[in-house]
C-alpha cells in the first residue's frame, strides 16, 4: 500500500472519528434530556441500576453494584432511595434467606418506558431532518458498528464497559 493510500485512509478515519464524536454528543444529550423529563425522579446512577434490573429481572445488591460499577454500600443506599420511591422492590431469595433480590416494580418499569419513549421521540425528530432514502444505509452502518463492538446490552453502558 502506498503512502498516499495510508494518508487518505487516516484522513477518512479521522473524519469518521469526528462524526462519531459529534453523534455521541447528540445521543448523550438525548439520553440526559429524556431522563431529566422524568421530573427529577431519579439520578443517572439510579436509572442505570433500574436498567440493569430491567434487563436481568432481579439481582442482589452485590450483583447490581458490580453491574453499575459502584461499591455495595453505595448500591445499598441507592436501592434504599429507589425502594422509598416505589421504583424497585426487595424480597428474600428463595435459594438463600440471607440474600435479598431486587426487582423493578410496575412503577419502575413505567419510568423506564417513559425515558425510552422520550429517546425514541427525540430520535424521530432528528431522523425527520434526513432524507428517508438514507435510513436503510444508516441502519446498516449503525448495526454493523454496534455489532463490531459486541452490540452491548443496555446495562453495559456503565463506566465498566470494555470495548
Amino acid at each position: 500500500m502506498s503512502k498516499i493510500n495510508i494518508d487518505e485512509n487516516e484522513a477518512i478515519r479521522q473524519k469518521l472519528i469526528g462524526a462519531l464524536l459529534r453523534t455521541s454528543k447528540v445521543l448523550v444529550a438525548i439520553a440526559t434530556k429524556s431522563l431529566a423529563e422524568t421530573s427529577n425522579e431519579v439520578t443517572l446512577a439510579q436509572y442505570r441500576s433500574m436498567v440493569v434490573l430491567s434487563e436481568c429481572g432481579s439481582a442482589t445488591v452485590v450483583k447490581l453494584s458490580d453491574a453499575v460499577g459502584v461499591t455495595p454500600p453505595t448500591a445499598t443506599r441507592m436501592c434504599d432511595r429507589l425502594l422509598k420511591k416505589g421504583l424497585i422492590s426487595r424480597e428474600v431469595s428463595k435459594d438463600d434467606r440471607r440474600e435479598m433480590n431486587l426487582q423493578l416494580t410496575d412503577q419502575g418499569k413505567e419510568l423506564i418506558d417513559r425515558v425510552t419513549e422520550g429517546r425514541r421521540a427525540a430520535m424521530n425528530e432528528l431522523l425527520a431532518k434526513l432524507p428517508a432514502s438514507d435510513y436503510e444505509d444508516l441502519a446498516e452502518v449503525f448495526s454493523r458498528f454496534a455489532d463490531s463492538i459486541g452490540n452491548a446490552p443496555e446495562q453495559d453502558w456503565t463506566t465498566g464497559w470494555k470495548v
